[in-house]
């Protein structure tokens, strides 16, 4: 199976509910800035990009899946050919959980600097493979959660995970500036969302964010790449 048709098996009908942390800081960091437009990389069903369009952001997404909402600008498309878009294009670009399902992530972040206007901003959000819970996994000889090694044990889809330094780095070779970044959570297994809300603050201390679940990145562009 290829990867492109595994990623649509598995989030043709997705759904990431706002009470995750990654996602109501992701929204409340955009929010704080001016509209602008915005390109939702891995939009899923919508629903974020869905609640800036409230706010009166000029909100655009692009998806895998098929199952994409037509009441929103959403395109269908497979990341491996690149982004859809004229050079460019956009004030923003978010991107949550969508790199460690990418092959190549330097066309990915090539790609998204292309769409993106000089002095854009890019929030974008992976897994942090140093995580709280995938050290202690590590130490105990345990798979880490969500690191799988084939497709069949391998739910999450997930081909590539970052340590902070190198998610960094990467960035910063494709034409952007860190401004800020932020853990989401101190994941403890099987707790609820009031949980991970009460965990998401010391996930943003810069002592404790390399411990955190995910990352949370805010770049911005500085240069244009090849």
């Amino acid at each position: 199976m290829k990867q492109s048709e595994y990623n649509r098996k598995i989030f043709g009908n997705f759904h990431v509910p706002f009470k995750e942390p990654r996602v109501f800081k992701s929204f409340n960091i955009l929010k704080s800035l001016p509209p602008g437009r915005i390109l939702d990389v891995g939009c899923s069903d919508g629903g974020f990009i869905r609640e800036l369009a409230k706010l009166g952001w000029d909100v655009f997404g692009v998806d895998i899946s098929r199952a994409i909402p037509r009441d929103l600008k959403v395109v269908v498309n497979n990341l491996d050919n690149g982004l859809p878009f004229k050079d460019g294009s956009f004030d923003y670009v978010y991107t949550s959980e969508v790199i460690e399902h990418v092959l190549d992530t330097s066309l990915f972040l090539r790609e998204i600097n292309r769409v993106m206007k000089q002095g854009g901003v890019l929030v974008l959000t992976t897994p942090n493979m140093a995580s709280l819970t995938r050290r202690v996994a590590l130490f105990f000889g345990a798979q880490p959660p969500l690191l799988g090694y084939d497709y069949e044990h391998n739910d999450a889809g997930h081909v590539r995970y970052y340590t902070g330094h190198v998610l960094y780095e990467q960035i910063r070779e494709h034409g952007f500036k860190i401004l800020k970044s932020y853990g989401d959570y101190i994941h403890l297994p099987r707790v609820g969302y009031g949980v991970k809300k009460v965990l998401s603050y010391p996930a943003s201390l810069p002592v404790l964010k390399n411990f955190a679940n995910s990352f949370i990145v805010v770049a911005k562009k500085v240069k244009d790449v090849q």
